[in-house]
């Protein structure tokens, strides 16, 4: 720490709030209740998915949000992301408080704190990976034992000193997020062009309008039995979820996990090959593409079915007429609404595509995609080493910062 700086923990700086959740005894009032799923994955206060909920007017009075308070995530998280993000609130209005999952932080005394000062610190802690000290029930759901992140210490200089830093770093991260915007920006435009071309070249009304079933097979995935898991370690069988889908049609072949021998032999039937189309019908679905060969018999999950395709079309033309906008509202009309949303195989069997009676021409039409399809991935990994790099310098900053070297 450098000359002329002091430490003080959370538990002396500040004023500490438990949340709020729906009231049961009168008055009730309604509340804007800022949540987990408010907070970005870099520590910023999200207002898309905003609740409004009835809640005790007594409680809201004592728990109405202040601007410069700071919320901190003490229950959620997951296996990859540790729970203890921080939002800053930094508006007026006196109609928002927090739920019973996060607590909130008052400075106590703003002429020797700065509010932005200390969100950003405890933002850089959160990313140095300071908070995991005080997690507890690390498989799936996480909590903050928040007695002891209370006791953190906090380095900080004079309070012009702070606002200079809060200053620098504002600036320069303005920089960083328009070169992430920037990025995005052009991947966007590029799945736009992909989407309108798709459109174009697969809309040909000369070429013959099927259904999926005309065309294909449908057969369901599996479950894996009740009892038992998925295994980590390396088998001799692959099992693909959705969540090894990725947008761009292929398979996150890292993630991709095994099941035993035991379990393998009472779902075998339920394999899939490079010669088909995998779609998912369950959750996130209209998700499609084609395993790679090393993933050949590898097993199904039961929320995707896979496409075994008759000797007149080609696995990655109808792999791009499930990329079309007519197919995805088609979709969209069939799936059954509900707590997790379904396509039932019938209906995806009566969708219609329109399909050219040539191979070859099949061929022609997916050499012009692929060549758009290739540079969107290019996009894709570009931007994505782009959003890294961005964390990476912002973090470095912050860094800086609280090493007293900005």
């Amino acid at each position: 720490m450098r000359e002329g700086w002091h430490t003080t923990t959370l538990n002396d700086a500040c004023i500490q709030m438990n949340g709020i959740w729906k009231g049961t005894k009168e008055p009730i009032v309604p509340a804007k209740i800022l949540r987990t799923t408010n907070f970005s994955k870099d520590c910023r206060i999200k207002l898309d998915d905003l609740a409004i909920i009835g809640v005790e007017k007594k409680k809201l009075d004592a728990r109405r949000l202040l601007c410069g308070d700071i919320i901190v995530e003490k229950s959620g998280g997951g296996p990859k992301q540790p729970v203890g993000r921080v939002i800053l609130f930094d508006m007026d209005d006196d109609d928002y408080s927090f739920c019973n999952f996060t607590s909130a932080l008052r400075i106590k005394d703003p002429k020797i704190l700065d509010y932005k000062y200390l969100h950003k610190y405890l933002t850089y802690l959160y990313f140095e990976g300071e908070t995991e000290k005080y997690q507890s029930n690390l498989v799936g759901f996480r909590n903050l034992d928040f007695k002891g992140y209370v006791g953190i210490e906090v380095p900080y200089p004079s309070l012009p000193e702070q606002q200079r830093i809060v200053d620098i770093l504002d600036r320069e991260f303005a920089k960083i997020d328009a070169l992430k915007a920037n990025a995005e920006k052009s991947l966007q435009a590029a799945k736009d062009l992909f989407q309108a071309t798709t459109d174009t070249m697969m809309s040909n009304g000369q070429w013959r309008e099927l259904t999926i079933g005309e065309i294909a097979k449908i057969k369901g995935g599996k479950r894996v039995p009740k009892g038992y898991k998925l295994e980590k370690e390396p088998t001799a069988h692959r099992y693909i979820r959705v969540a090894d889908f990725t947008d761009l049609g292929t398979i996150r072949t890292e993630s991709v996990l095994y099941i035993s021998d035991e379990v393998y032999k009472s779902i075998k039937a339920y394999t899939i090959s490079s010669k088909d189309v995998y779609i998912s019908i369950a959750g996130t679905i209209g998700k499609s593409g084609i395993i790679p060969d090393t993933l050949d018999g590898a097993n199904l999950t039961e929320n995707a079915c896979k496409l075994v395709l008759g000797p007149n079309f080609y696995n990655r033309f109808v792999f791009f007429a499930t990329k079309t906008s007519s197919f995805k509202k088609q979709v969209e009309t069939l799936t059954m609404q509900a707590a997790q949303p379904k396509l039932a195989l019938t209906r995806l069997a009566t969708i219609r595509v329109r399909v050219p009676s040539s191979i070859k021409e099949q061929e022609t039409i997916v050499e012009r995609l692929d060549g758009i399809a290739d540079t969107i991935a290019l996009l894709q990994e570009n931007y994505q080493k782009t959003l890294t790099l961005c964390d990476d310098l912002k973090q470095s900053l912050l860094r800086k910062a609280f090493n007293g070297e900005l």
